[in-house]
């Protein structure tokens, strides 16, 4: 089974403190890579599966801190993915890259069925395309100078909240940020941007 960037990059959605949410999630039969928190879920899925005669083994979860290691000897290397040697054991994981031993992982059992919470019943009512990159300066402006945001006693404070508010697909989407102590709201608008490649849904 081949590993590249984007399978590890899901991440950045795990849980830092309840397993078995704590790393990435691997199917070796479809390829799919996911993360949770219980929050938020980030999942990828290659556009070729390998199939389950290619790696006979079943799910297991990569902790946290092994995929991060994996992810940069990967950005130090001159290919766009690594050929991940996985060795199912009854209690780790083998991950080989370009054929170096690099770390072995303790599977994790008990990962949520994430596939039962991504259920969405008919159409969306909204469907938008956001420049991640104008997305990604537009939150750090909110959240720069908001001390809620930067709990370091919280991961995820539940007073660093946005609100957004969407009319149409071709509106202006709309971001309100209520400060901390009465300091005030920052507002930000950015807009959406017309796409018209189909994108494969969970």
């Amino acid at each position: 089974m081949d590993l590249n960037l984007n399978h590890l990059a899901v991440r950045h959605a795990a849980s830092k403190s309840q397993e078995p949410m704590m790393g990435v999630h691997i199917e070796p039969d479809t390829g799919r890579a996911t993360s949770t928190n219980g929050h938020m879920l980030i999942t990828y899925a290659p556009s070729e599966t390998p199939g389950a005669e290619a790696l006979p083994m079943q799910p297991f979860t990569l902790p946290t801190d092994q995929a991060s290691k994996v992810s940069e000897a990967l950005k130090g290397t001159d290919v766009a993915e690594i050929k991940g040697e996985l060795k199912n054991s009854s209690e780790s994981v083998q991950v080989s890259v370009g054929g170096m031993d690099l770390t072995a992982a303790k599977v994790v059992e008990g990962f949520p069925n994430y596939r039962q919470v991504c259920k969405f019943d008919g159409e969306p009512k909204v469907s938008l395309h956001l420049n991640l990159r104008l997305l990604e300066r537009l939150i750090k402006g909110l959240k720069e100078t908001d001390r809620g945001c930067k709990s370091k006693f919280n991961s995820e404070p539940s007073n660093c909240i946005v609100r957004i508010d969407v009319w149409d697909e071709l509106s202006a989407i709309r971001f309100t940020r209520n400060h901390d102590d009465n300091e005030g709201t920052t507002t930000a608008i950015i807009m959406p941007i017309q796409h018209k490649t189909e994108i494969d849904l969970i």
